[in-house]
Formats: structure tokens, sequence, C-alpha cells
């Protein structure tokens, strides 16, 4: 029972991780879309916008990435460990069901800040933004399966106005 519950205060973490981490992705990819933008425009770019810049902050965005991966895995495996009846079982059963749904899209969320990372070492800015756009579609959905209703509510709202 101590484990349920330490295990579903971390899972009400995740939205603000995943706030904090899809701002800072958001960040990043318009530091790297501003780069083809610039060129298209004929215009010079930022001094300090440069391609060591980006690179530096996509490998810290994809080590944390990496970790919120490896929490889920260990999370599942947690999981299996869940009481057989009763409301801790109900609840433990729960918290496996959002992480199972969860890890795939972490896991794609991973690939896509690594094929960034893989555009930006080549110094290819608009493949790498394209990339960066996919992690964080991915963030987001993956940020909508720890919303209690209360917050889908809320997102629904945003989505509205």
């Amino acid at each position: 029972m101590a484990q349920l519950k330490r295990g579903r205060e971390r899972l009400l973490e995740w939205p603000a991780r995943l706030d904090a981490l899809m701002g800072d992705s958001l960040e990043l990819r318009q530091w790297t879309a501003m780069g083809p933008a610039l060129l298209e425009a004929k215009k010079e770019k930022p001094p300090w916008l440069t391609v060591d810049l980006l690179k530096d902050h996509q490998g810290v965005i994809q080590e944390r990435t990496q970790t919120m991966d490896q929490e889920l895995k260990a999370g599942l495996e947690s999981g299996a460990k869940v009481p057989a009846a009763g409301e801790a079982a109900d609840q433990g059963a729960g918290l496996v069901a959002t992480l199972k749904e969860a890890q795939p899209l972490v896991a794609g969320v991973v690939v896509a800040f690594s094929q960034s990372m893989d555009a930006l070492n080549g110094a290819d800015l608009a493949r790498a933004a394209a990339h960066q756009g996919e992690a964080i579609a991915g963030l987001a959905k993956t940020r909508e399966l720890f919303l209690d209703i209360k917050g889908l509510l809320d997102l629904a709202w945003q989505d509205e106005n």
C-alpha cells in the first residue's frame, strides 16, 4: 500500500514535469526554426544562435526525456506487484493502465528528440525543428494522460479559446 501511495504521488508530479519539459522544448524549437526563417528572409541570425547552443539544449532535453521513459518502464515493472484485491488494487490497476498508455508515447518522444539531435549534428535545422515538433506533440499527448478530470476540462477550455 505504501508503494502504491508513493507511486501515486510521483504520478501527480507528471503534469508539472511535462509542462516544464514542453516549455523548454517549445523554446528550443523556436530557436531551431529561427535559423531557416532568417535565412529565408535574408536576415542575419543573432550571434548567440549557434548549432552548438541548440545541440547543448537538445542534449539536456533528450536526457530528461530518457529519464522519464526509464521511470515509466520502472513503474510498469513495479506495477506487476500491485495488490490483488480491494481499493488499492483498483487504484494500482488504473495507474498501471496510464503507465502502459504513456510509455510508448514517451518512447516515441525519445526517438524524435534523437532524430532531432542527428539533424542538428548535420546542421539541418529545418529537419531538427520538424522532429522537435513531433516530440512536443508526443509530450502533449502524454500530459493529457496524467491530468485529472478538472485538468482535462481546463485543457479543453483552453483549446476552445
